[in-house]
């Protein structure tokens, strides 16, 4: 159920908003980020770049899927 959660909230996020970073409600209301991993030149590998840019101190992985929409590829992520 939580996991539907997430990807419907990535999903809704990144609508329309490839290579993008959103941030988003995660477990227990905590900060968490969306970020989309392809087009317009982006790969998974740059997507886990941006992760390390976004949370210097490391992050959790909560999400690395392939969305129902297109050929986008995203993340969810929360700051250590």
């Amino acid at each position: 159920m939580i996991r539907l959660f997430f990807i419907t909230a990535i999903s809704l996020a990144l609508v329309g908003c490839a290579a993008s970073v959103k941030e988003v409600s995660g477990p227990g209301g905590k900060t968490a980020y969306a970020l989309g991993c392809a087009g317009m030149g982006r790969t998974k590998a740059s997507c886990y770049e941006k992760a390390g840019e976004i949370c210097p101190s490391g992050y959790v992985l909560y999400d690395d899927s392939a969305a129902a929409y297109g050929r986008n590829s995203m993340m969810l992520i929360s700051c250590r």
